[in-house]
């Protein structure tokens, strides 16, 4: 077993001192560490942490996974070796009456769902149509691909494809000579 924690979900706001406390009340923190965009300086949104043992780690999965802190519902699980960051989906086509718990459990139907952060607008509080989901594996991620992606949720027709890393998005070109 693992001592290292993937943490997700967290706020923008939120510092690796302030996470560490809060993690510290139910077992001692090594070391935690918030990834930021290169560009902006800003959180990512997740944090890895290195907890004393695999029991302190498996402690606060089970007493603050989907506990609140600053704002933001944190998903908390073992950080997997191969690959420190989940496997993603983006999610596109939100109805506003959609959930992070009604769609975790819509995609949950087609594979396995560890966490969903569903986006939205800082300055109105309102949903921004779009989710990123972790899934448990590349397969669990394509097969929630392949029973959800097209068809109707609440109302709406949902969009369901992999998460690129930005550095991995397309990027526009325009011809000057036209």
């Amino acid at each position: 077993m693992s001592n290292s924690l993937f943490v997700g979900g967290i706020s923008w706001n939120t510092t690796e001192q302030a996470l560490s406390e809060y993690l510290s009340t139910v077992a001692p923190v090594l070391s935690v560490k918030i990834p930021t965009d290169k560009m902006s300086g800003k959180s990512r949104g997740f944090a890895f942490v290195e907890m004393q043992s695999a029991e302190d780690a498996q402690k606060v999965i089970a007493e603050l996974n989907e506990s609140e802190l600053d704002g933001r519902y944190l998903r908390i699980n073992i950080a997997r070796e191969e690959d420190t960051e989940p496997c993603k989906l983006y999610v596109a086509g939100l109805a506003d009456s959609v959930t992070d718990e009604t769609l975790k459990q819509y995609l949950s139907e087609g594979g396995s769902v560890t966490g969903v952060s569903i986006v939205f607008d800082r300055d109105t509080g309102r949903s921004r149509g779009f989710a990123f989901v972790d899934t448990a594996s590349e397969q669990d991620s394509e097969a929630i691909i392949n029973a959800c992606n097209g068809k109707m949720f609440e109302g709406k027709s949902i969009l369901v494809r992999k998460s690129r890393p930005k550095t991995e998005k397309p990027r526009h070109s325009f011809n000057r000579n036209r």
